[in-house]
């Protein structure tokens, strides 16, 4: 922009321009009196996901919006061809004048705001804006890049959000009043002002929010929720018309209450908090700035937070593995957005300037209003129920685990000072809940067919195939003989083997028992095997942010956040045949559509970003680079292939990675321009590392169809640490600027996992957590946990980490490990045994995993039989390593001796119970502290509380077990409401989808 020795003389020119070209008869000579029309914008930068952090010793104040089209002529644009860009907007200062307000983080300030001259509060002549305030169009409101003035690009904007914006309708149109309209938007500007001059300037370490404010339609003034505005942001209408339309929508069925959770009262939130129901916590839109007081910032990072209001009705529950005699399951539940609050409050305790959150924001969208659910167990199994409630508005709804997000923000905002950044994950385009132990049953399978069929009447829900749609004569021969037949007789709430995440239980701090209980029959519920809807990414890009990748120029350090994308891939069919992935059919999601084409233009253009010697460059995506899959424990050194053409070799050493320009990656990003990497996904928390240079070899592919081909393959080495476990690894020394840390950061909200040397397999569970960096500090990667003492349900239980060494080796078909405990007659190895009754002891074998641990203190039993007997009988007995002369040499731990009258007691119970007959029968295993550096974390407290069964042999000798498959792990549903029928519904009352 040219400057003047003038401004007022300055002003008058520019006013006569922009007058003639709106055609206002006014005398432009008179300044005083002149208004000028509003615009409609939208601050696409900062927003409550990406705020603006200004770097010590910054003079200027960089934002983006994104204004009508209009805003063209009014603005004073005068060349907009795509090689103008970034051409002048000579008359954007008086527009950012009027709409322009800096307000504290807490509060707008929305009443009559809206009149020119007011940022500067000088009136209608503007000369302060016009002395502090420069405007560019930098290019057409498009899906794609961002660029600033020096080209440099900044973000990517989905086309789907822009499409999103501009589709939205209003709530309360009104044909006579012209500002209810949304016109739409359609260019991007950039605003430039002086920091040192700019009203309301927030201090060194405190939080203020932009607003563009513009007058309320009168239609909107008559609303409840909106009583005693006159004025808001556009982005506030736009949020408000977004919301409203979500409200109405049965596919949706927002949450109503469109208002902040207060979250000012509680330390660790363990009941969904209540509501601040005013003007100033209404849902809107918050433009976060603040001044930075260090050179490098010390970066929180969470991912996987995976908030679930169902946890909330989940903790009401009253049941107990024994009724009367165990402990309640309720508050042994983790609830994960209790942890993250938790975490929030660590990682500023820990010395966090600022947070960054690499997706899994939510589990899924619609889930379960807490609030609806009772205290009853039959109140929460039936409607736990998704396939009979999905569509039922007043009980599942979305929005609930948004809002508490979009409140934990606040919160940081407001409270802890410190700002936070996101960037998308794949579970927030999840479109409905899934039981607590999902199955991989016919219903599952073949939902998944018929869908991708396009022949299921409803959105969700236990739907049947829709017999008008068209379809080819073979198509129809193949829905009506086999996938709509099996669709329409399956059983959706069935028991199968196979589990389609078989950790889901362990994520909640329950074992699949525990869980299964808790949820009721209908655990097994997976309503689609296509949950993944990218339409579901509208929350998170109109209320989080509207950017999907951005660079954060910080000076010495810049920050690179990446989205998800628009798809995934979970069942690895395509890359599976063709020869150039080893991880198998079903896999860790991977990001389709990353490193998109958009994403490489927008890396490259933030490593020629130039920075003071010292300085770093810092990637976050949800996504892995490298990730070892959870059956390699970390200690081990690997090897991953970097392959030379366009598809990359996928195996264990780099699960829920992303799928395009994994070459370009390892040759361009990884040891060379990033020297961090953050992502998360895997649950599983480790620094990775890989070597700069690999061993190529030549080897053909031969794909299942086509040509074969010679690809030369890079084998590169990798390896990683935990920094909980090895603080001081060599690896994590401060100044190591050649070699990336890929740092894979645990759950923020789960129940997380491990697996260092094998310990425990995949299911080494660890307390809540995240990655605190500061390259400053020695050592400059430190984990930041939960705090256990306010949040006890999220130390993790041992017992569930032993219960999964048992689901790891059922699961496997006993190929994989051993079975974790066993019990053996005696008379099984005598000569000449005696039948009949109960031998004296049992011998115990433990496997090797939990042999190591040396964590068991004692065993009972606990027998319920229909005999008369009024409720559970528990059978004592005691464990003596030393063990009699007939087990010498079987590789037996413990003699379990009857105590007591223990034995008589039990032989009197089983001896009125005929063959045939199965009682109830548990064992319950007490433990004590876990031996081994990697397990020393664990709440040993909580006995291990599993089924069993007593069964006589062909032989006539009694013998007891875990059985496989169903008994041994799910509850005896019939038995539980015969036994407490006041308590416990019967199944087919809570499954029922009538």
């Amino acid at each position: 922009m040219v400057t003047s020795s003038n401004p007022a003389s300055k002003v008058r020119a520019m006013l006569r321009s922009a007058i003639e070209v709106q055609n206002k008869k006014v005398d432009p000579s008179c300044t005083e009196c002149t208004d000028i029309p509003a615009v409609r914008a939208v601050i696409l930068y900062p927003n409550l996901g990406t705020p603006l952090i200004v770097p010590p010793g910054e003079k200027k104040l960089n934002i983006f919006i994104a204004a009508e089209a209009k805003s063209k002529e009014l603005f004073l644009v005068r060349k907009t061809t795509p090689n103008d860009f970034p051409s002048p907007a000579f008359l954007g200062y008086m527009y950012v004048d009027k709409h322009l307000r800096i307000y504290p983080i807490s509060e707008k300030k929305p009443k009559e705001d809206t009149k020119e001259g007011r940022l500067w509060n000088d009136g209608r002549v503007c000369s302060s804006a016009f002395e502090h305030v420069k405007v560019w169009c930098v290019g057409r409101m498009r899906g794609g890049v961002i660029k600033d003035i020096d080209g440099n690009i900044v973000a990517n904007i989905r086309q789907g959000t822009l499409d999103q914006y501009n589709g939205i309708r209003p709530a309360h149109p009104d044909t006579k009043d012209p500002l209810s309209e949304n016109p739409g938007l359609a260019w991007i500007y950039q605003v430039q002002i002086d920091l040192d001059n700019i009203p309301h300037k927030p201090g060194p370490g405190e939080q203020a929010t932009l607003a563009w404010m513009v007058s309320m339609p009168q239609a909107y003034k008559k609303q409840k929720a909106l009583t005693g505005l006159s004025d808001w942001e556009y982005q506030d209408k736009l949020i408000y018309d977004f919301l409203e339309a979500q409200k109405k929508s049965p596919q949706h069925a927002h949450f109503p209450d469109l208002y902040e959770f207060d979250l000012s009262k509680n330390a660790i939130p363990i009941k969904l908090p209540a509501q601040t129901k005013t003007i100033s916590h209404r849902l809107k839109a918050w433009h976060p700035i603040s001044i930075g007081t260090r050179k490098k910032l010390s970066i929180g990072h969470l991912s996987d937070v995976h908030i679930n209001s169902r946890h909330y009705a989940l903790a009401k529950s009253t049941t107990q593995v024994i009724e009367g005699n165990s402990a309640t399951l309720g508050p042994k539940l983790d609830i994960s957005f209790a942890a993250l609050k938790s975490l929030f409050d660590e990682m500023k305790k820990a010395g966090a300037d600022v947070l960054f959150i690499t997706g899994d924001l939510l589990d899924f969208n619609r889930n379960i209003d807490p609030n609806q659910v009772g205290a009853s167990v039959a109140d929460q199994w039936t409607k736990f129920n998704v396939a009979k409630n999905i569509r039922d508005a007043s009980l599942y709804k979305r929005g609930i685990d948004d809002m508490l997000m979009f409140s934990l923000l606040r919160y940081s905002y407001k409270v802890l000072k410190m700002p936070v950044f996101v960037t998308t994950g794949n579970h927030e385009a999840y479109d409905v809940p899934y039981g607590i132990s999902p199955r991989k049953n016919t219903k599952v399978a073949t939902t998944g067919v018929a869908e991708m069929m396009n022949i299921l009447k409803g959105p969700h829900g236990d739907r049947q195939p829709d017999t008008k749609v068209e379809l080819n004569s073979s198509m129809w021969d193949l829905v009506k003989a086999g996938v709509g037949a099996l669709y329409k007789n399956s059983d959706i709430n069935s028991y199968t083997h196979g589990k389609a995440n078989e950790g889901v239980p362990a994520d909640h701090n329950l074992t699949v028992y525990e869980a299964c209980l808790m949820y009721g029959p209908s655990y097994a519920q997976a309503l689609t095997s296509q949950n993944f809807t990218t339409a579901n990414y509208d929350w998170f890009f109109t209320l989080f942010t509207p950017l999907a990748d951005y660079v954060i120029d910080y000076k010495q350090q810049v920050l690179i956040g990446l989205d998800w994308g628009s798809a995934e891939n979970y069942i690895n069919l395509q890359s599976f045949t063709d020869g150039k992935d080893d991880q198998g059919i079903g896999i860790l999601p991977r990001a389709v559509e990353s490193i998109s084409a958009g994403q490489k233009s927008l890396l490259e253009s933030a490593f020629r970003i130039k920075q003071n010697p010292g300085g770093s460059k810092l990637l976050f995506s949800h996504f892995t680079f490298i990730n070892f899959n959870m059956g390699v424990p970390l200690r081990k050194n690997n090897k991953i292939n970097v392959v030379k053409h366009k598809v990359a070799q996928f195996n264990d050493y780099n699960v829920g990675t992303c799928e395009k320009e994994q070459k370009w990656l390892f040759e361009k990003c990884v040891n060379i321009n990033i020297n961090y990497h953050f992502s998360g996904h895997s649950h599983r928390s480790a620094v990775y590392k890989v070597s700069r240079k690999g061993k190529e070899e030549k080897r053909y592919i031969v794909p299942m169809r086509g040509p074969a081909a010679e690809v030369v393959s890079d084998f590169r080495s990798v390896s990683g640490f935990d920094p909980l476990i090895e603080p001081n690894h060599p690896d994590n020394a401060a100044g190591i600027n050649n070699i990336t840390r890929l740092i894979v950061s645990s759950c923020g909200g789960p129940i997380g996992v491990q697996n260092y040397d094998n310990e425990l397999y995949a299911f080494n569970m660890q307390v809540p957590s995240g990655t605190l960096l500061n390259e400053d500090a020695t050592p400059p990667i430190k984990v930041v946990k939960a705090d256990v003492s306010k949040a006890a349900f999220t130390k993790p239980r041992l017992c569930v980490a032993l219960d999964y060494l048992w689901v790891i080796w059922e699961m496997s078909d006993q190929k994989q490990g051993e079975e974790p405990i066993q019990f053996h007659n005696p008379r099984q190895i005598q000569a000449k045994p005696p039948s009949g009754s109960l031998p004296d002891s049992f011998a115990v074998r433990l496997g090797a995993k939990i042999n190591a641990l040396d964590c068991i203190a004692e065993i009972n039993f606990w027998v319920y039989i229909d005999t008369g007997s009024i409720g559970w009988n528990k059978i004592s007995m005691k464990l003596d390593k030393k063990m009699p002369d007939i087990w010498a040499g079987r590789n037996y731990q413990y003699a379990l001796i009857f105590d007591g009258n223990g034995k008589a007691r039990l032989d009197e119970m089983l001896s009125k119970i005929s063959r045939k007959d199965k009682p109830m029968m548990f064992c319950e295993v007490g433990l004590k502290a876990a031996h081994g550096v990697a397990v020393k974390h664990y709440n040993w407290e909580d006995k291990w509380i599993f089924p069993v069964s007593i069964v006589k042999s062909a032989a006539s000798h009694w013998m007891i077990a875990r059985r496989r498959g169903q008994s041994g792990e799910i509850p005896d549903w019939k038995m539980l409401n015969k036994m407490y029928p006041g308590k416990y519904p019967k199944d087919s009352d809570v499954t029922s989808n009538k």
